[in-house]
């Protein structure tokens, strides 16, 4: 037993060695479940595909065939869908032309490809 007033040593001179070697094990546990949780992860959200506009119309479009979604929300789905599908195939634009160069001078260059001296 303790008595009252006297303190506990925790620590003493050659513990500090076991600390330093207990401490190393429990970061590496601790970076083995990291990596373990984070490979677990990325191998569900491998499985995961997302649908283009045009795959997410084709569903819309069988299940209003099969009567589960009525005319009027297959039309507001498509209408939707069908904006996203022509941004997605239009032509990407194209750069910005660069400005002409300004020569420092002032003067244009030479069309004859000779430099003045």
């Amino acid at each position: 037993m303790i008595a009252t007033g006297q303190t506990v040593v925790l620590a003493v001179k050659g513990d500090w060695l076991d600390l330093v070697v207990y401490g190393t094990c429990l970061a590496g546990a601790l970076l083995a479940a990291a990596v373990v949780i984070e490979a677990v992860r990325r191998w569900r959200q491998r499985g995961e595909k997302t649908l283009t506009p045009s795959d997410q119309l084709a569903t819309y479009r069988a299940l209003y065939n099969r009567g589960e979604i009525s005319q009027e929300e297959f039309d507001r789905l498509r209408d939707a869908l069908g904006g996203e599908i022509r941004r997605a195939a239009a032509p990407p634009a194209p750069p910005p032309a660069a400005p002409a160069a300004v020569p420092q001078n002032g003067q244009s260059p030479p069309t004859d490809a000779i430099r003045p001296e």
